[in-house]
């Protein structure tokens, strides 16, 4: 969970077009989520330091993230409750969801495929 947290640290503080993150595959699907979502659109410069990458982002449209599941609470929602979720709803943000079929999915993929999982991230 700190490798998220701090994804979100890096994205909301840094300047949006150049962020230094770490490389690790929760930090990549993240990447890919947002992206097949059509929020950001990002570039890998770099990744020559070691276990760090440069990535440039594009096109971003988002404006907040915030993290749902921490190392005390892990926070769970079936298929059931992402239909009946009043802030996908009324709202146009997403959650990010961690699945044990699917791996690292939006919130529109996971009622796609009518699966739940462990929510990671909320996005807007």
């Amino acid at each position: 969970m700190n490798q998220i947290a701090d994804f979100i640290i890096r994205f909301r503080q840094g300047n949006k077009k150049k962020l230094e993150l770490k490389q690790t595959n929760v930090i990549c699907s993240l990447l890919d989520t947002l992206e097949k979502t059509g929020y950001i659109n990002y570039n890998l410069i770099d990744s020559k330091k070691q276990g760090m990458m440069t990535v440039e982002v594009n096109n971003n449209r988002v404006e907040g993230m915030e993290l749902i599941s921490k190392n005390s609470r892990d926070v769970f929602l079936s298929y059931s409750d992402l239909l009946c979720d009043s802030k996908l709803k009324s709202t146009s943000c997403f959650y990010i969801i961690a699945t044990s079929k699917l791996g690292i999915i939006s919130s529109w993929e996971a009622l796609e495929n009518k699966v739940g999982g462990k929510v990671l991230v909320r996005v807007w």
